[in-house]
């Protein structure tokens, strides 16, 4: 089993490495407006010390596709080397299409396919969708 954890700027001056985790990922960006500043330190970090690291982003209730453009506008250098998760925690929770247009963007500009951080709840909203097989699935236990 690995232990990791989730970060963002309500985390600022953590320190990964000070940590006993396997991984952390870090907020990147959330809708179509907003880059966590944090988000770097953390990464960098992570880097230096060797640790397993992502990053995410907070979707909101826009257009998914403009979502996934400015998610990887604001961390493009970061695909290909960190894992990239859709944090899909909106109130149009069981939109599964949503998740699917947002997903294949961020595939069609990256070639990487993110994985999408859900509850564990919403599992079997997705059970006819390709995303748990081709993404995969971090399951939210709170």
């Amino acid at each position: 089993m690995m232990h990791g954890i989730d970060v963002s700027n309500w985390q600022s001056g953590l320190t990964p490495s000070d940590l006993s985790i396997d991984f952390c990922i870090a907020k990147a960006t959330e809708g179509m407006g907003y880059t966590d500043r944090s988000c770097d330190g953390f990464v960098q970090n992570c880097i230096e010390n060797g640790i397993l690291w992502g990053f995410y982003h907070f979707a909101r209730e826009n257009d998914p596709v403009a979502e996934a453009d400015y998610f990887v506008q604001e961390t493009k250098n970061y695909f290909g080397n960190g894992i990239p998760v859709l944090d899909y925690e909106t109130t149009n929770w069981n939109d599964c299409e949503w998740c699917e247009q947002f997903m294949s963007r961020v595939h069609e500009l990256t070639g990487v396919w993110p994985v999408l951080y859900i509850s564990a709840y919403r599992v079997p909203d997705f059970n006819d969708s390709w995303i748990p097989q081709t993404c995969g699935l971090w399951l939210a236990g709170y």
